[in-house]
């Protein structure tokens, strides 16, 4: 009888522990991660989340998707999200800001996806001379990336009328006359090219500046780093699923972001995809020619210099490839 009791005692003692487990699981908080949803880039975040990987790998995620590329850092300013998928130059002035935030994934590097594309009419970027101009975000990448394509080009920036236009109203605001040129991505692009207008330069010209990220609070980091270990590892895996199942993985990002097939092939025949091995020498402490601090440096400067930020910022205080390395061990 007492042996019956004590064997009862302790089922009840595991079922309580299971059910406290149980319970525990279900208070913690899903890590929010806010990017551009119509950035074949991101795609990623989609097949990790339909094919289960985040699950596998017992990590709770909500992808928080946004139209245009200021939101998501917005949002991420405000404190709303964990993490989110970004620019090098978004990074460099929120941890200006104060704001610390590291960099733990190189997602994809835009060769020719961002394009500066104009009235047909003009056919090089000098021919923008005196012309109008946009960019989407004052002092955003995509500010710098006209700023630096102009510069290479013979130009002042006091050479260009400059508006400020999201990317996806571009199309629209040419059809309309009211600017000349202006910095845009797919599907605008994609239509844009469609309905004759000119490419006039492309990020492969100015070489460094977009180049997307994940990146996280370091207060996560700080708080769940087993949790940030395994998203790093959904998307490793997400990657190694898009490099053998490329068709349904195109399938799943035009489908999550509700952009045709098309402007989602057209979006990554402008990238290039960072294996782990590049997004080990990415991120590594031990700059060389393959790493992103070379153009670290240059968009530092380039703030310093225009009074955005007024203090030096150590890129190693913001590169963590600490958990690209647990993969690769």
């Amino acid at each position: 009888m007492l042996k019956k009791i004590g064997i009862i005692v302790i089922l009840g003692i595991l079922i309580c522990g299971c059910s406290k487990k149980i319970e525990e699981n279900k208070a913690v908080k899903p890590i929010k991660i806010t990017f551009l949803k119509d950035w074949a880039g991101y795609g990623f975040f989609f097949i990790a989340e339909e094919k289960g990987f985040f699950r596998a790998n017992n990590v709770k995620v909500e992808l928080i998707k946004q139209n245009d590329s200021i939101s998501p850092v917005n949002l991420y300013k405000s404190g709303q999200v964990d993490g989110l998928g970004t620019v090098i130059v978004d990074i460099i002035l929120m941890n200006a800001q104060g704001i610390k935030t590291k960099i733990v994934y190189a997602l994809d590097y835009s060769d020719s996806s961002d394009v500066i594309i104009a009235n047909p009419k003009y056919k090089q970027i000098s021919d923008l001379k005196g012309k109008r101009v946009s960019f989407a975000g004052v002092n955003t990448f995509s500010h710098l990336f006209v700023l630096r394509a102009i510069e290479m080009n013979g130009l002042d920036e006091k050479n260009v009328l400059f508006s400020n236009i999201k990317e996806n109203e571009v199309l629209k605001n040419l059809e309309e006359g009211k600017i000349d040129a202006g910095h845009t991505w797919p599907p605008t692009s994609t239509e844009a090219i469609k309905k004759g207008y000119e490419i006039l330069a492309t990020g492969a010209d100015v070489k460094g500046i977009i180049v997307d990220f994940l990146a996280f609070n370091d207060d996560i980091i700080k708080q769940r780093p087993a949790d940030v270990q395994a998203i790093v590892k959904s998307i490793f895996e997400a990657q190694k699923f898009f490099t053998e199942n490329r068709n349904e993985a195109i399938d799943i990002i035009a489908n999550n972001a509700a952009i045709s097939r098309e402007d989602v092939e057209s979006t990554l025949s402008g990238l290039r995809i960072p294996d782990l091995q590049e997004n080990l020498r990415y991120l590594s402490d031990k700059p060389d020619k393959d790493t992103i601090h070379l153009m670290f440096d240059f968009i530092l400067n380039f703030y310093l210099n225009r009074g955005q930020i007024q203090k030096k910022i150590e890129a190693n205080s913001i590169f963590d490839n600490s958990f690209l390395k647990k993969i690769e061990d």
